[in-house]
């Protein structure tokens, strides 16, 4: 059921107006009344009070994250994993991996239209400005000062080889995005649509009125990560994408992911029995395909790969008397 907002002709009395919203409008502010109260929520996020010590708080987790993000080998893995995930939860006709490598390969050298666009339109970066002002206020200096030349000579070769990672993990977060942008772009020649699809691939910017929540999600690593692949698993698995052909993308989560799940059972019965797939850990196993003989591991996706990985994996060990209750 559809809400719709009635605009009021003037202020609201009273001081308790839970179905009231202010806006501008040329400057001038302007109040709506809703009935929709997800809507009336979404609204009192924004004004919610920077919360005391959080940034305290979040120092470690961002220098953690930070780190994390800029090593090479996150960077393959959250593209295996991204690339995956999407093509079942997006619903998209795109080809699982290699899209996302070659977008990420162009990416790399500046050659990718379609990350220019998601760029341009604020769907891409901003990632150091969504702190709070004073810090935006440093980063945007840096860069400035880096631009004119007057950072520190001894440490720009430092900061050359952390911009270049940094490169490599922003290519790396955009690669599926564009690769969903230009599929949808391509079907339906509405680059709005292609721009939402492209930002709901993970929407980090999501976000809720609980103050506990946000507590949650800046003192402990890559926990927003996890809870927006939980809200797009689940929202994909019910039908509930905000899209006209929501119906259509939860036909095509159950197909590919029932599609996944007898692979990935056809898959334990190839390994089973081999020593080098035998030795490894539970853990390993169960959060990557393990190729024996090769030492390759390709990590899985979290919430896909759980589902339609990991557990049709650990039910075949069980029917074949391998593992136990």
């Amino acid at each position: 059921m559809l809400f719709r907002s009635e605009r009021l002709p003037t202020a609201p009395k009273g001081s308790y107006n839970f179905d009231v919203y202010k806006v501008l409008e040329n400057g001038q502010e302007v109040y709506y009344s809703s009935a929709d109260p997800l809507l009336i929520e979404s609204f009192k996020s924004l004004s919610m009070p920077d919360l005391p010590l959080l940034g305290l708080l979040s120092a470690p987790a961002n220098f953690l994250r930070n780190v994390v993000t800029k090593d090479p080998g996150f960077m393959m893995a959250n593209l295996l994993r991204d690339s995956l995930s999407a093509y079942v939860t997006s619903g998209a006709n795109m080809t699982p991996f290699v899209g996302t490598m070659v977008n990420f390969g162009k990416g790399l050298v500046n050659q990718s239209p379609g990350m220019k666009a998601l760029f341009d339109v604020g769907a891409l970066g901003g990632y150091e400005l969504n702190q709070n002002i004073e810090q935006s206020g440093r980063h945007l200096y840096n860069d400035l000062a880096k631009k004119a030349g007057k950072d520190a000579v001894l440490l720009r070769p430092f900061k050359s080889l952390w911009a270049g990672l940094e490169k490599g993990t922003t290519a790396s977060d955009a690669a599926t995005r564009v690769a969903i942008y230009e599929r949808t772009l391509a079907e339906t020649g509405n680059e709005a649509e292609a721009i939402r699809r492209a930002v709901e691939v993970m929407n980090f910017n999501r976000k809720g009125n609980s103050a506990l929540i946000r507590i949650a999600t800046a003192a402990l690593p890559f926990f927003n990560a996890r809870l927006q692949g939980l809200d797009v698993f689940y929202r994909a698995m019910r039908g509930q994408m905000n899209t006209n052909d929501a119906k259509e993308i939860q036909r095509r989560f159950f197909i590919r992911g029932a599609t996944m799940m007898a692979l990935s059972a056809m898959y334990y019965m190839a390994v089973a029995g081999d020593d080098d797939y035998e030795k490894q850990e539970q853990e390993t196993k169960d959060n990557n395909w393990i190729i024996p003989g090769a030492r390759i591991k390709i990590p899985i996706p979290f919430e896909v790969g759980t589902l339609f990985k990991t557990m049709p994996e650990r039910a075949m060990a069980l029917l074949m008397g391998n593992d136990k209750i």
